[in-house]
């Protein structure tokens, strides 16, 4: 597997950041090969089989606001965040041909299509002075539905 990654971090205020992350990969198989079970004796090529859960993009911007609250009295955190990632196969049992070949409904358990989510929170760091952070929540704001697996039978 070989790609580059990038982060950056831009904070133009003591209390406001924005950090930024892209992923680029190419996973690719020199070599793979497996004996047939159709021809006895004969090998496959399985070397253009996909990688599962690799992502060929994946990028992330979250912007983060950081507030004390008053002398002694901790700091109100709040994030917003934005990812987006490209498909991914999440079921590779055979070569990328085979699996395009599947029946619509058969390739769509095996195939993530590219997606986006929003996530955002709200934390009381060190509340009241003490040692307990509180937070809200909400992952998955624009409930964008994805699969997280898949299981060949």
């Amino acid at each position: 597997i070989q790609g580059v990654e990038a982060e950056a971090t831009i904070a133009p205020t003591a209390y406001l950041s924005l950090r930024l992350s892209y992923a680029y990969l190419d996973p690719k198989y020199k070599e793979w090969e497996a004996p047939s079970t159709a021809s006895p004796g004969a090998m496959l090529d399985l070397s253009d089989t996909p990688f599962a859960y690799i992502p060929e993009h994946a990028g992330t911007a979250a912007l983060l606001l950081n507030l004390p609250v008053g002398d002694a009295n901790g700091e109100l955190q709040f994030q917003l965040s934005y990812s987006a990632r490209s498909a991914v196969y999440i079921n590779a049992f055979g070569t990328a041909d085979q699996i395009r070949s599947l029946p619509a409904d058969v390739f769509d358990t095996v195939y993530q299509r590219s997606f986006d989510l929003v996530d955002a929170n709200l934390t009381w760091a060190n509340a009241l002075g003490s040692n307990l952070d509180i937070t809200a929540y909400v992952k998955n704001a624009t409930d964008e539905r994805y699969a997280v697996g898949s299981i060949s039978q």
